[in-house]
């Protein structure tokens, strides 16, 4: 299945949106929505009814599934994945190591 988690004008776009569509239309299998807890700057997106109703209408045999994480009052989530990503700049050595270590233990290639 794909994970997929909208964060606000990141990657919840119409252009992104058209983008899953393609894919999910080729390869049509199950997509989850992993809710954001926001860190920093960064923010919920509010496409995600539009979203899971475009996905319905262009694609309606899709199982689609949508989750939210626990750890909102510590600021934990997906997120937490995602951080290192949009924020690397702003990493001190010790966050970009404990990231590094983990993905090479996690990773999948």
């Amino acid at each position: 299945e794909i994970h997929y988690t909208l964060i606000a004008n990141i990657n919840d776009s119409d252009n992104e949106l058209n983008e899953i569509i393609s894919l999910l239309k080729k390869y049509p299998i199950t997509i989850k929505f992993i809710r954001f807890n926001p860190i920093g700057d960064l923010k919920i997106s509010i496409n995600e009814e539009k979203w899971l109703k475009t996905l319905t209408k262009e694609i309606p045999n899709l199982k689609i599934k949508t989750y939210t994480p626990p750890g909102r009052g510590i600021g934990s989530s997906c997120g937490e994945f995602t951080k290192h990503y949009y924020h690397y700049e702003k990493e001190t050595e010790k966050e970009l190591t404990e990231f590094l270590d983990w993905q090479k233990e996690y990773s999948i290639e």
